[in-house]
């Protein structure tokens, strides 16, 4: 294995700094739709990944809620959260979508952030696998 030099590392600090200002593209399931969701900070990447690793679905679905409510900045939005009543900031995800778009979002934005590999399409329909299996 070869070690890295002074301009590798250099080029990754660059290359690290770039990956801050990363954006995607959360589809919203069963429309034509998409949230923009921006790359948050460490602290709230190892968070997720905690609770991902609990292993729980109450714990994963934290994560999933937290995570599109702080990268997608347009769930953010105070006269969004007055209008539907949620008084917790990130009550405004269960309050827009089901359990089953909220699992297929979430797969999207975990994988987003690298708290998920990049899993393997289906070949049949192209479709990624769902956090929670039947």
């Amino acid at each position: 294995m070869n070690t890295m030099n002074f301009d590798e590392l250099l080029a990754k600090r660059t290359e690290r700094e770039q990956s801050k200002t990363k954006q995607c593209e959360i589809p919203v399931p069963n429309t034509d739709k998409c949230l923009i969701a921006t790359m948050p900070s460490d602290a709230k990447i190892m968070k997720w990944l905690g609770h991902v690793r609990n292993g729980d679905t109450e714990s994963l679905f934290e994560a999933i809620d937290d995570a599109l409510y702080t990268c997608c900045t347009s769930l953010q939005d105070q006269k969004l959260r007055e209008q539907i009543g949620a008084r917790v900031p990130t009550d405004v995800v269960p309050f827009l979508f089901s359990v089953d778009e909220r699992n297929q979002m979430g797969y999207d934005i975990l994988k987003f952030v690298g708290v998920f590999k990049e899993k393997e399409q289906n070949e049949d329909d192209g479709e990624s696998e769902d956090i929670i299996k039947n």
